[in-house]
């Protein structure tokens, strides 16, 4: 019976040794839509699985409501930057993240593009188009982003 226990707490350790060596790695992305009209969302984020940059898209939010999602292998120290239209085609924001800005491509349907975003993706009907930084908050835990306008220009 002794040996039986011994077997079985040596696996259980050998378990728990080996979940806390590889972590699951995610990062939570809050959206507060506060416009009327669904928006859509891409993020830029530095992919720890990949060694790089990812550009990804789209994460869509009907209006007035929030939702979470979550981004596998996002190194939040690295930051992240969002691009974000609305249903019909307007360029729209969180009102207290318009600071730090850089261009991406961006595609109609969904996609998933790596590098640094500086050279256009060969064989996609894509665009450039401005990303804004997002901000991390501590409290939350990922990035949290509050679509409450249509910027000018």
């Amino acid at each position: 019976m002794r040996r039986k226990f011994e077997t079985v707490l040596g696996v259980c350790l050998l378990l728990l040794v080996l979940a806390s060596s590889s972590p699951v790695s995610a990062t939570e992305l809050f959206v507060d839509n506060q416009l009327e009209n669904r928006v859509s969302i891409s993020v830029v984020y530095y992919d720890k699985a990949r060694g790089g940059w990812v550009t990804r898209g789209w994460y869509n939010i009907d209006g007035s409501t929030e939702k979470t999602f979550v981004i596998h292998n996002a190194d939040p120290s690295k930051g992240a930057y969002y691009h974000a239209t609305t249903s019909i085609g307007e360029l729209c924001a969180d009102s207290s993240q318009l600071g730090e800005t850089m261009k991406r491509w961006v595609d109609k349907a969904s996609f998933v593009f790596g590098g640094s975003g500086k050279t256009k993706p060969e064989g996609k009907a894509v665009r450039l188009e401005p990303f804004y930084r997002l901000e991390y908050s501590e409290g939350f835990g990922g990035w949290v982003l509050r679509v409450d306008t249509i910027p000018n220009g």
